[in-house]
C-alpha cells in the first residue's frame, strides 16, 4: 500500500468466450487508528464536548491551556485552543486564543452550510468564535447577557439550520443573597455576526398557560438543545422545587419547545414517568436529540438519581414511546 493509504489491483474476468479488459480497482484505507499526545509542560486540557467529526473523515478537537499550546501565544490566564486533524491523524493547524480572563472551549459546532464552525468558550466570560475550515477567525463576539449574574455560561449549545447558535446558561437572581434561585437562560446568537437575537429566561413566563412549572420553582437547569423539522427549539433539563408541595416530584425533568423566532414557550411537559415518583425523589434530563420523524430521544437519570434513563417521546412529548 502507498503511504497515503491507497492501494490498487487489477481484476480480469473471463468466461467461455473471451476474457474482459483488465479493470483497475483502487481501495482507500479511510482514516487511522491509534492515539496521539498533545500539549506540553503547561496545564493543557481537552473539552468534554469539544470534538467535531468532519465530512472528509478528519476532526476538530478543542480545550484550554494555561501556557502556550503548539507554539501559540498566551493572552493571560487560561486560553482556549482548537486543532484540526486529518483522517490519518496528521495535525493540519492549531489556533490558540483568549484574553486576560479564564477561557475554556465548551463546544465545537458545525455550520449546516458546511462553510466552517463555531467555538464556544466560557469560564469568566462566554464568547462565540466563528472559524472557516482553514482556521481563519471570521468573527469573535463576547456574549452580552444583559447584566444578568451568571452561574454557568454556555456549557450546552446547538446550531439550527440557518446557522444561528443557541446557548444554554444558568443565571442567579441577585435579589437573594443566600440560596439564590437559579434560572435557565436560552440565548439565540446570529451566525452572521455574533450579535444576540434574543434572550429567554426559561420557564418563567407567569402568564403562560402551557407552563406547569411556574409555581414553586427554585432551580431551572437546561442541559440539552436540538431542533425539529418545523424549526422549533427543543430544550431538556430539570426544575428543582425547594418544598415539593406543588410538584409530583422533588426534581422534575422537563421537555419544552420554544418558538425559534421569539423564544416563547410553545409547550412544556413533565414526562409521565415522573408523575408519581414522590416529592422526595426525581430525575434529570441531560441531552436531547430530535429524530427525523420529530420524535425526541433524551438521556438522563431517575429513581432518585440512581437509574440511567434513555427515552423516546412523541413529537409533542405527550407520549412516552419507550424507555429503558
Amino acid at each position: 500500500p502507498a503511504q497515503d493509504g491507497v492501494d490498487s489491483f487489477e481484476v480480469t474476468a473471463t468466461d467461455a468466450f473471451q476474457p474482459s479488459q483488465p479493470a483497475v480497482i483502487s481501495v482507500e484505507i479511510f482514516g487511522w487508528s491509534g492515539s496521539g499526545l498533545s500539549g506540553g509542560v503547561d496545564a493543557d486540557t481537552a473539552g468534554t464536548k469539544a470534538l467535531l467529526l468532519l465530512d472528509d473523515g478528519g476532526f476538530l478537537v478543542g480545550g484550554s491551556t494555561d501556557g502556550s499550546f503548539a507554539g501559540g501565544t498566551n493572552a493571560g490566564g487560561d486560553d482556549a485552543w482548537v486543532r484540526r486533524i486529518d483522517r490519518r491523524g496528521v495535525e493540519l493547524w492549531t489556533r490558540q486564543f483568549g484574553d486576560t480572563a479564564q477561557n475554556a472551549t465548551r463546544s465545537l459546532l458545525a455550520r449546516p452550510q458546511n462553510d466552517g464552525f463555531y467555538v464556544t468558550t466560557s469560564v469568566d466570560n462566554a464568547t462565540v468564535v466563528r472559524f472557516d475550515f482553514d482556521g481563519n477567525v471570521l468573527w469573535s463576539m463576547p456574549v452580552d447577557f444583559g447584566g444578568r449574574e451568571m452561574v454557568a455560561e454556555g456549557y450546552w449549545n446547538g446550531v439550527d439550520e440557518d446557522g444561528d447558535v443557541y446557548m444554554l446558561s444558568w443565571t442567579r437572581d441577585p435579589a437573594f443573597p443566600v440560596n439564590a434561585p437559579i434560572n435557565g437562560l436560552v440565548t439565540k446568537i446570529s451566525g452572521t455576526d455574533g450579535s444576540v437575537i434574543w434572550h429567554r429566561d426559561l420557564l418563567t413566563s407567569e402568564s403562560d398557560p402551557v407552563n406547569p412549572l411556574i409555581e414553586d420553582t427554585r432551580y431551572i437547569r437546561p442541559r440539552g438543545v436540538d431542533f425539529d423539522s418545523t424549526g422549533g427549539v427543543v430544550i431538556t433539563g430539570d426544575a428543582f422545587s425547594m418544598t415539593g408541595l406543588m410538584r409530583t416530584c422533588f426534581t422534575c425533568p422537563f421537555v419544552s419547545k420554544l418558538d425559534s423566532a421569539t423564544g416563547a414557550d410553545i409547550w412544556v411537559r413533565i414526562p409521565q414517568t415522573f408523575d408519581s415518583c414522590g416529592t422526595s425523589q426525581g430525575g434529570r434530563f441531560y441531552r436531547s436529540k430530535v429524530d427525523v420523524d420529530d420524535t425526541i430521544v433524551v438521556n438522563g437519570i431517575a429513581g432518585n438519581f440512581r437509574q440511567i434513563v434513555l427515552s423516546r417521546f412523541s413529537a409533542d412529548a405527550t407520549q412516552e414511546i419507550w424507555s429503558v
